[in-house]
Protein backbone atom coordinates (compact mmCIF):
# COMPACT_ATOMS: atom_id res chain seq x y z
CA UNK A 1 0.00 0.00 0.00
CA UNK A 2 1.43 3.33 -1.06
CA UNK A 3 1.45 6.30 1.31
CA UNK A 4 -1.09 8.98 0.53
CA UNK A 5 0.18 12.21 -0.99
CA UNK A 6 1.03 14.90 1.53
CA UNK A 7 -1.78 17.18 0.31
CA UNK A 8 -4.41 14.61 1.23
CA UNK A 9 -2.86 14.19 4.71
CA UNK A 10 -2.85 17.97 5.25
CA UNK A 11 -6.49 18.25 4.17
CA UNK A 12 -7.48 15.41 6.49
CA UNK A 13 -5.69 17.02 9.46
CA UNK A 14 -7.21 20.42 8.60
CA UNK A 15 -10.69 18.84 8.39
CA UNK A 16 -10.17 17.18 11.80
CA UNK A 17 -9.05 20.48 13.31
CA UNK A 18 -12.04 22.28 11.79
CA UNK A 19 -14.39 19.63 13.21
CA UNK A 20 -12.73 19.94 16.62
CA UNK A 21 -13.08 23.73 16.56
CA UNK A 22 -16.73 23.45 15.59
CA UNK A 23 -17.32 21.04 18.47
CA UNK A 24 -15.50 23.30 20.93
CA UNK A 25 -17.52 26.29 19.71
CA UNK A 26 -20.76 24.42 20.33
CA UNK A 27 -19.54 23.29 23.77
CA UNK A 28 -18.86 26.89 24.75
CA UNK A 29 -22.48 27.68 23.88
CA UNK A 30 -23.95 25.07 26.21
CA UNK A 31 -23.75 21.84 24.26
CA UNK A 32 -21.61 18.98 25.46
CA UNK A 33 -19.43 16.37 23.83
CA UNK A 34 -21.24 13.22 22.73
CA UNK A 35 -19.45 10.40 24.51
CA UNK A 36 -21.81 7.78 23.12
CA UNK A 37 -22.05 4.30 24.54
CA UNK A 38 -18.35 3.67 24.16
CA UNK A 39 -16.37 2.32 27.05
CA UNK A 40 -12.88 3.55 26.34
CA UNK A 41 -10.39 6.26 27.18
CA UNK A 42 -11.95 8.75 24.75
CA UNK A 43 -15.39 8.36 26.32
CA UNK A 44 -13.82 8.87 29.76
CA UNK A 45 -11.98 11.94 28.48
CA UNK A 46 -15.21 13.28 26.96
CA UNK A 47 -17.08 12.82 30.24
CA UNK A 48 -14.26 14.54 32.14
CA UNK A 49 -14.30 17.45 29.69
CA UNK A 50 -18.10 17.69 29.88
CA UNK A 51 -17.85 17.90 33.66
CA UNK A 52 -15.18 20.59 33.37
CA UNK A 53 -17.30 22.55 30.88
CA UNK A 54 -20.28 22.33 33.24
CA UNK A 55 -18.26 23.71 36.13
CA UNK A 56 -16.86 26.51 33.96
CA UNK A 57 -20.34 27.40 32.72
CA UNK A 58 -21.66 27.50 36.31
CA UNK A 59 -18.71 29.66 37.34
CA UNK A 60 -19.30 32.13 34.50
CA UNK A 61 -23.01 32.32 35.33
CA UNK A 62 -22.17 32.93 38.99
CA UNK A 63 -19.84 35.77 37.98
CA UNK A 64 -22.54 37.32 35.76
CA UNK A 65 -25.02 37.25 38.65
CA UNK A 66 -22.44 38.71 41.02
CA UNK A 67 -21.64 41.60 38.66
CA UNK A 68 -25.36 42.30 38.16
CA UNK A 69 -25.96 42.33 41.93
CA UNK A 70 -22.89 44.49 42.60
CA UNK A 71 -23.98 46.95 39.91
CA UNK A 72 -27.42 47.19 41.49
CA UNK A 73 -25.94 47.71 44.96
CA UNK A 74 -23.64 50.47 43.67
CA UNK A 75 -26.44 52.21 41.76
CA UNK A 76 -28.94 52.22 44.63
CA UNK A 77 -27.15 54.77 46.88
CA UNK A 78 -26.36 56.93 43.86
CA UNK A 79 -30.00 57.00 42.82
CA UNK A 80 -31.13 57.73 46.39
CA UNK A 81 -28.61 60.57 46.68
CA UNK A 82 -29.73 62.04 43.37
CA UNK A 83 -33.37 61.91 44.51
CA UNK A 84 -32.49 63.65 47.78
CA UNK A 85 -30.70 66.42 45.91
CA UNK A 86 -33.55 66.86 43.43
CA UNK A 87 -36.09 67.15 46.24
CA UNK A 88 -33.87 69.64 48.09
CA UNK A 89 -33.38 71.75 44.96
CA UNK A 90 -37.08 71.85 44.11
CA UNK A 91 -38.14 72.81 47.65
CA UNK A 92 -39.77 76.25 47.23
CA UNK A 93 -39.03 77.22 50.81
CA UNK A 94 -35.78 75.51 51.90
CA UNK A 95 -34.53 75.91 55.43
CA UNK A 96 -31.16 75.34 57.04
CA UNK A 97 -32.68 72.33 58.83
CA UNK A 98 -33.89 70.75 55.57
CA UNK A 99 -30.44 71.23 53.98
CA UNK A 100 -28.81 69.77 57.08
CA UNK A 101 -31.13 66.74 57.00
CA UNK A 102 -30.43 66.21 53.29
CA UNK A 103 -26.69 66.55 53.90
CA UNK A 104 -26.81 64.00 56.73
CA UNK A 105 -28.71 61.54 54.55
CA UNK A 106 -26.19 62.05 51.74
CA UNK A 107 -23.33 61.41 54.16
CA UNK A 108 -25.01 58.18 55.31
CA UNK A 109 -25.42 57.09 51.69
CA UNK A 110 -21.74 57.91 51.10
CA UNK A 111 -20.78 55.76 54.08
CA UNK A 112 -22.87 52.93 52.64
CA UNK A 113 -21.06 53.24 49.31
CA UNK A 114 -17.65 53.30 51.00
CA UNK A 115 -18.44 50.10 52.93
CA UNK A 116 -19.65 48.38 49.77
CA UNK A 117 -16.61 49.44 47.74
CA UNK A 118 -14.27 48.38 50.55
CA UNK A 119 -15.98 44.97 50.68
CA UNK A 120 -15.66 44.59 46.90
CA UNK A 121 -11.97 45.50 47.03
CA UNK A 122 -11.42 43.01 49.85
CA UNK A 123 -13.17 40.33 47.83
CA UNK A 124 -11.12 41.16 44.72
CA UNK A 125 -7.84 41.04 46.63
CA UNK A 126 -8.78 37.76 48.32
CA UNK A 127 -9.30 36.11 44.93
CA UNK A 128 -5.63 36.67 44.09
CA UNK A 129 -4.85 33.79 46.37
CA UNK A 130 -2.24 33.23 48.99
CA UNK A 131 0.70 35.57 48.62
CA UNK A 132 3.15 33.64 50.79
CA UNK A 133 3.37 29.88 51.06
CA UNK A 134 5.01 28.13 53.99
CA UNK A 135 5.73 24.41 54.14
CA UNK A 136 4.50 22.46 57.15
CA UNK A 137 4.51 18.89 58.35
CA UNK A 138 1.15 17.17 57.85
CA UNK A 139 1.98 14.73 60.63
CA UNK A 140 1.73 17.57 63.15
CA UNK A 141 -1.91 18.18 62.16
CA UNK A 142 -3.06 14.71 63.19
CA UNK A 143 -5.78 14.68 65.84
CA UNK A 144 -4.80 11.36 67.37
CA UNK A 145 -1.40 9.69 67.75
CA UNK A 146 -0.71 6.76 65.42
Amino acid sequence: MEPEPLGIEVRRVAANIAALLETLHSVVHGRRLDTGARDNEFADLGETLNSLFGRLEASFESQRRFVANASHELRTPLSAGRALLQVALTDPDPTVESFRATSEELLALGDQQERLIKALLTLASSERGIERWEPFDLATTSMSPT
